[in-house]
């Protein structure tokens, strides 16, 4: 009898799983867009404090637009470098394929289904050009539903303090609540970290590239920047496409050259600076953050990846605030003691 619960709460987390699969072209948008609200919530309230009732309209406005400018320039210096790579890339397609033709035709040789010729890989790359472009429209598609979402959540942000009270017995409402102000806050915290620690990285990385004579550096500072956001993996997957192209375009010894370069920068970065200002903010397990990455990132792909620190964190400090759901917390938390570590 004392496994039944155990059980139960394993099935049930399997099946929300299975659900939030099934349903991720809403469920996914709906949950970025709360951590976005979440995010902007401060600007809106700080705002709304100071102004008249006739005119509070100005705060979910003024939150709205800094969510739209922080967009704008992400996907500006991602635009700047998609540009610059289209401009750039067929002057160096020979090369590319003067490299990777007797990789394939070795492939080949051992039955593996590759086609060395320029044909294929002319189509090939056709093929991936007509894929960033669908991934483009996917993406506007996404980020319109999120900006919608966002500011329904806005709108209704101040009534669900209320709700939540009323509908939650006893202190349930208040607990909830205030875990979710902790988890703002935390998150909070921790995106501006990543976001200042990205940034630095890619502007290493980028001039590091830059030094050694890579082409398309802007392209792999952006990718570099962006990847961050993904722990662990991260900086792994934006570290293939400069090496592999500098291979093909260099040469072995300059592409060694590039990845130890990579490597010094991301170890300085990722295991020095981040983890010093980013402090004890999340308190997340290192192997419950790669797991939940791996999970959330089959559940809803690349917006999953992106999404799994916080929506851990989030877990973590609602359950730390449940006396019940208590040892979850401890299992999420990476000093044992998540009661105490998930006070804003």
């Amino acid at each position: 009898m004392r496994v039944l619960p155990g059980t139960a709460l394993v099935v049930a987390v399997v099946l929300a799983g299975a659900a939030l699969k099934v349903t991720h072209t809403f469920s996914a948008p709906f949950t970025f867009a709360f951590f976005v609200a979440l995010l902007v919530y401060p600007v809106q309230h700080a705002l709304c404090a100071r102004l008249p009732k006739r005119l509070r309209w100005l705060g979910t406005a003024a939150a709205l637009m800094v969510m739209l400018v922080a967009l704008a320039i992400v996907g500006g210096a991602l635009a700047l470098a998609v540009g610059a790579a289209v401009r750039e890339l067929p002057e160096h397609m020979d090369q590319v394929e003067a490299k990777l033709k007797p990789l394939l035709a070795w492939a080949q040789a051992r039955g593996m289904p590759v086609n060395p010729s320029p044909e294929a890989l002319g189509q090939r790359a056709a093929e991936a050009g007509a894929a960033a472009l669908q991934g483009v429209g996917g993406a506007l598609g996404f980020l319109v539903l999120v900006t919608f979402f966002v500011l329904l959540m806005l709108l209704e942000a101040p009534r669900w303090r209320t709700k939540a009270t009323r509908i939650l017995p006893g202190d349930g409402g208040t607990r909830i609540l205030s875990a979710l102000a902790a988890a703002a806050i935390a998150v909070r915290r921790y995106l501006l970290v990543i976001t200042g620690v990205g940034l630095a990285t890619a502007l290493l990385e980028g001039v590091f590239l830059g030094i050694v004579g890579v082409e398309l550096a802007l392209l792999w500072a952006v990718l570099f920047f962006l990847f961050n956001y993904v722990p662990i993996l991260g900086s792994i997957l934006a570290a293939i496409p400069p090496i592999l192209f500098t291979f093909a375009t260099q040469g072995g010894s300059r592409a060694l050259l590039v990845a130890l370069g990579i490597l010094a920068i991301e170890q300085v970065m990722g295991n020095f600076v981040a983890p010093l200002l980013e402090g004890k903010q999340l308190r997340l397990s290192a192997l419950v953050v790669l797991l939940a990455v791996c999970v959330w990132e089959w559940i809803w792909g690349p917006v999953g990846a992106l999404l799994a620190v916080p929506i851990t964190a989030t877990v973590l400090m609602v359950c730390a605030r449940i006396p019940m759901l208590e040892p979850i917390a401890v299992v999420l938390g990476a000093q044992g003691e998540p009661a105490q570590e998930a006070q804003p």
